[in-house]
């Protein structure tokens, strides 16, 4: 299996699955946060989900973030690197988005929450959201993605 990591910071990494040398495709990467996010002491995990075209709104943001083809959750907050991957069974286009649970509000045993902001103590916290801004270069077939996200948008009520 051959690793070949994206060249620029990503805020969401946009890829065709393929398989690999090793039979096993599949998406691997890392979350970071960007440098005006903090987590707060009410965050819980960081959601990680893998989506079709078909999925995503005109907004560039996904329709039902549960329904997500490929997902991974990310539940130790308490150090970095935030570290995810998960098996794909296909070779379409996917999206990568990612959300950190900042406000803790998520039912925890729903494992593919909605990101939201809720008012905690008189003030607003949101979730903080990652996408990228605009299709990185095609990926070679037979190549494992690695897709950093960086989440640095926070939600609003």
């Amino acid at each position: 299996m051959k690793i070949v990591r994206m060249a620029a910071p990503l805020v969401l990494g946009i890829l065709f699955a393929a398989c690999g040398p090793s039979g096993t495709p599949g998406i691997s990467g890392e979350v970071v946060l960007s440098p005006n996010v903090l987590i707060s002491n009410h965050a819980t995990r960081i959601f990680v989900g893998a989506f079709a075209a078909v999925q995503i709104r005109d907004d560039g943001w996904p329709d039902v973030w549960e329904q997500a083809k490929y997902s991974n959750t990310i539940n130790n907050l308490t150090q970095s690197p935030f570290d995810y991957s998960f098996t794909t069974d296909s070779s379409e286009r996917l999206y990568v988005y990612a959300f950190l649970d900042q406000n803790g509000a998520e039912d925890s045993a729903d494992p593919n929450p909605e990101p939201n902001a809720f008012d905690i103590g008189g003030e607003v916290v949101g979730d903080v959201l990652g996408r990228y801004g605009s299709n990185p270069a095609t990926p070679i077939d037979d190549i494992l993605k690695d897709i950093d996200v960086e989440l640095g948008v926070v939600m609003t009520q």
